[in-house]
């Protein structure tokens, strides 16, 4: 079970960071990508309390991200579809993989 107590510090990213309320957490969800956020909404919506914590606010595009076609219904379903074709991402036809 993650906590935070008033007046204490935590270092996030190398930058320190006062946590100024006392909650208690039943999970705690480190990193914002898709797969941390998806975790934390599920967790959220099964009546647990959630922390997910992102070292930044914002990233810049990154080579090599991409969300293929396929992950479409699991936005649906999280209920963050309209808002990721809101931020105008460039889209992704699909991903082609070759081994050997």
């Amino acid at each position: 079970m993650g906590s935070r107590s008033k007046k204490s510090t935590a270092f996030i990213a190398d930058r320190p960071v006062v946590v100024r309320a006392i909650e208690t957490f039943d999970f705690v969800v480190i990193g914002g990508g898709p797969a941390g956020s998806a975790a934390a909404i599920t967790f959220a919506r099964a009546g647990q309390r959630v922390l997910l914590a992102e070292a930044v606010s914002s990233v810049p595009s990154k080579i090599g991200e991409s969300l293929p076609p396929s992950v479409h219904p699991l936005l649906r379903d999280l209920g963050v579809a309209s808002r990721v074709e809101a931020a105008a991402h460039l889209p992704c036809p699909g991903t082609v993989a070759a081994w050997g």
